[in-house]
């Protein structure tokens, strides 16, 4: 029912792997695609992929929906980072991948993943300053966790009808495009009614609002990001979920 496999290895050497969840089937199932911790010091979002993992795997109700699809969760997409918050600065956001401004390395080491993915890439929401916390990276795809998760995407990308990018905080489910404010994709309204279907669900259960909203509208513009990249190149439905609270705690 589960598989795990090493989708890239960061550039402190460390793995990150995906574990797919789902009955054997004779046919390619559709899959949806789920991965977490992007940014360093959002620790909930991993959190929330395990849990996500530990649900589908022992909750039976969940059997025949597994019959069908494929779910596909990458907990942790940027290890060397995350470590980094845990035991050096708690609000570590970009990987660790060398610094070029040396006398700054501690500080200015690393690359915002969230901006280093292969569309629009360098524009809107981004610095070119290495010691900035959105630095996109000198060029698409620098660094090495996002080249892996991108490959791993775009090998399996005919069957992934779903992305969700977790995030945090803010309560928010955001759709495309989030390069630029007031450009959206062909298909925005499905997206839209989508995303209000799952906040209304997520309210029914837990008593919990997430907002729907624009990426660029509802929170900033952010070029060269993974839900954009993935609705670009033919994933249906993408989105990025900002988990709760609705503040820092």
């Amino acid at each position: 029912m589960t598989e795990v496999w090493q989708v890239a290895t960061s550039s402190e050497h460390r793995n990150i792997y995906a574990i797919k969840i789902g009955y054997p089937s004779n046919v390619k199932k559709p899959i949806l695609w789920i991965d977490a911790g992007i940014h360093a010091r959002e620790w909930i979002t991993h959190s929330a992929a395990l849990y996500i993992i530990w649900q589908f795997v022992h909750d039976s109700s969940y059997k025949r929906l597994l019959q069908e699809i494929d779910i596909i969760v990458v907990p942790n997409t940027n290890p060397d980072g995350y470590e980094f918050s845990r035991e050096i600065s708690r609000m570590w956001r970009k990987t660790r991948s060398n610094s070029t401004v040396s006398r700054f390395s501690q500080l200015c080491s690393g690359v915002d993943g969230n901006r280093n993915y292969p569309f629009h890439f360098g524009e809107e929401g981004v610095s070119h300053w290495p010691c900035q916390e959105t630095y996109c990276g000198r060029v698409a795809l620098s660094e090495p966790e996002v080249m892996g998760l991108v490959a791993a995407i775009l090998e399996r990308k005919q069957q992934i009808r779903g992305y969700i990018a977790l995030h945090s905080f803010g309560q928010d489910i955001l759709y495309p495009w989030g390069h630029k404010v007031n450009e959206f994709p062909p298909d925005v309204e499905e997206l839209k009614s989508m995303a209000n279907g799952i906040s209304a669900a997520i309210y029914s259960v837990y008593g919990t609002k997430y907002l729907v909203s624009n990426s660029a509208a509802g929170l900033y513009p952010a070029s060269g990001a993974a839900d954009d990249w993935a609705k670009s190149i033919g994933v249906k439905y993408t989105f990025t979920f900002e988990l709760s609270p609705t503040t820092m705690e």
